[in-house]
């Protein structure tokens, strides 16, 4: 991961929604500064698609609210100077310009006091990129040097990165979900300390930690940065130092099945813990929510689960996991043998996606496209025939349920017509019998 020099947006072609400009405009109308700062000003110079617009101004939160009396002001964060505006193009955050106290649980400032100028504020940010302003009048600030930054592909703290990551220990993750998603490389003193302070995240409140590890998971330059900081996600992730320690590393694997899973966040968690026995604990301490856990699950089951390359295996699986989870949970196992392969020398990273899968697994891949190219995933739902024709010819509780998924597996299967006469014949063949 080398950092190199980046084509930017230069500042005059830096834009901001009609909506974010006309609210900028009544806080200046009213005698205050506004800028526009944050990840929207990092990304927009980058030329990134972005979002979601932080301001910062002079103003404070009930200076805010005053001159932005026609719009809807929310006050979420008074603690911290900031209030949430709703514009017909979305939520803007505003917070005053402030300085922070200390950080006496690593991760809020004890005490937060009004700063007079945005060169104060940006005093306090955590990485140079992110410690930029915009506004039409003054232009680009940018006392950190962060455009330089941005040019060279370089993630690097304000001021000294011991202090900034002791002051809030998430800034450690953050850092590391900024290098995989813009791919930057992490300056070496910055890198040190986000080392040296990486047991400081045992402070940070794990819905955070959720939210920063989900982006890195998915961010374009993941595997690297996995592989680069074992240390630091096994802070996040204790149990990953289990696969660490074998050899050859599982944990390589995991990292590679994982950075090939797309920007499905379940099912690249799958793809990283499924070789641990307590993914499903992990995930819930992690406090992820419940369809997330019960959809990890299922995929890290169908792991284990016992396919053959015959037709009427492969449609039970389909029918038992559904046709998305079974697919999933078959890319998996695809990317598994590949990543084995990788890490044996046989394959390189880069080769064809159906480089190194074995014989069997390519031919359950097959046989599952072709059923479901063919039509044959069909639900109960979909007979020509459901309980009540069973009830009538004397089948009762589970033998009903039973019966019906006999014929879907006919239908599907065996290429039994799915028409009502035929089923009931079939039926009443059965019962005979």
């Amino acid at each position: 991961m080398k950092g190199c020099d980046r084509q930017m947006r230069t500042n005059e072609s830096i834009k901001v929604p009609d909506s974010t400009r006309a609210v900028m405009s009544l806080l200046e109308e009213a005698g205050f500064e506004c800028f526009v700062v944050g990840g929207y000003l990092r990304d927009t110079l980058l030329g990134r698609a972005t979002f979601d617009i932080d301001l910062a101004t002079s103003a404070t939160p009930e200076d805010v609210m005053r001159s932005l009396s026609r719009y809807v002001v929310i006050p979420t964060g008074l603690r911290h100077g900031t209030v949430t505006v709703l514009t017909t193009d979305g939520s803007i955050e505003i917070t005053t310009f402030r300085e922070d106290g200390m950080y006496s649980d690593f991760r809020h400032p004890d005490v937060v006091r009004y700063a007079k100028t945005i060169e104060e504020d940006l005093a306090r940010r955590d990485f140079t990129i992110n410690a930029l302003a915009w506004n039409e009048k003054r232009g680009l600030i940018d006392p950190w040097d962060g455009q330089s930054d941005l040019k060279k592909g370089l993630i690097r703290t304000v001021g000294d990165a011991n202090q900034r990551f002791r002051e809030d220990a998430l800034r450690i993750l953050r850092g590391l979900r900024l290098s995989a998603e813009l791919s930057f490389q992490i300056e070496e003193r910055t890198s040190d300390a986000m080392r040296s302070c990486a047991q400081l995240l045992k402070h940070v409140a794990r819905e955070r930690l959720q939210v920063e590890l989900n982006r890195l998971l998915i961010g374009e330059n993941a595997l690297s940065v996995m592989q680069g900081y074992v240390d630091i996600l096994s802070v996040v992730i204790p149990e990953l130092s289990i696969l660490d320690d074998c050899a050859p590393s599982p944990l390589n694997v995991a990292f590679l099945r994982a950075s090939s899973m797309g920007r499905d966040i379940p099912l690249r968690l799958a793809a990283l813990l499924c070789d641990l026995e307590n993914a499903l604990e992990i995930l819930k301490r992690l406090r992820y929510d419940n369809a997330t856990i019960d959809r990890v699950e299922k995929l890290i089951a169908f792991q284990s689960e016992k396919l053959f390359p015959e037709k009427r295996s492969v449609w039970r699986g389909l029918y038992r996991y559904g046709q998305k989870d079974f697919l999933d949970g078959m890319r998996l196992r695809v990317a598994g043998e590949r990543a084995h392969a990788n890490i044996q020398g046989i394959v390189a990273p880069s080769a064809p996606a159906d480089t190194a899968v074995s014989p069997t697994t390519a031919a359950i891949a097959q046989i599952a496209d072709d059923l479901i190219r063919r039509n044959r995933i069909l639900e109960l739902k979909d007979l020509a025939v459901n309980g009540h024709d069973l009830l009538g010819r004397g089948y009762r509780g589970q033998e009903v349920g039973a019966m019906l998924e006999i014929l879907l597996e006919k239908v599907c299967v065996d290429d039994f017509p799915n028409e009502r006469e035929s089923l009931l014949a079939a039926i009443d063949s059965k019962s005979e019998n």
